[in-house]
């Protein structure tokens, strides 16, 4: 079976065009060929590997051993702006700035009785003290918050 390409303007065999699904006859409009040689030659080649440069300088820092440096595929030299130990001490600076996350007993306690649990449990689960987590359950027996399967001595969410 033969098809036409338009940009060498022959009738050639099937296997001389290459696949695209979203065409009628699954195959490419252009042949090979034409296909490759209307393609744009990208300008910039990406190194393949480590790459052989001797000398780099942090942005942060006078660090220029280019084994200090990580490996980045996106960057032109094939490696990380920054050295080890200034990303390390970058990211140890986001976590200390970083706020905890502080919830409070009876968020916590509602979390844990999503699924059904004894109040040992809940006390374990949780870490907090046995009064605390018996007052909590009460507040939220008294909202309508929680239920207790009398059989088991479970508490669940409502």
């Amino acid at each position: 079976m033969k098809k036409h390409c338009p940009a060498c303007d022959q009738d050639k065999d099937l296997p001389a065009f290459s696949f695209d699904t979203s065409k009628a006859d699954g195959r490419n409009v252009y042949c090979r060929r034409c296909r490759s040689a209307r393609r744009p030659k990208s300008t910039a080649v990406r190194p393949r590997g480590r790459p052989r440069r001797v000398v780099k300088v942090c942005a942060s820092c006078p660090e220029t051993r280019v084994s200090e440096f990580g490996v980045d595929r996106h960057r032109l030299d094939g490696l990380n702006g920054y050295c080890r130990s200034c990303v390390r001490r970058g990211r140890s600076e986001r976590e200390a700035t970083r706020k905890p996350c502080v919830i409070s007993p009876a968020e916590k306690v509602r979390s844990v009785i999503r699924r059904p649990r004894t109040r040992e449990e809940i006390v374990l689960i949780t870490g907090y003290d046995e009064q605390i987590v018996s007052d909590v359950l009460a507040k939220m027996w008294d909202s309508g918050q929680a239920r207790i399967d009398r059989e088991t001595r479970r508490f669940k969410a409502a």
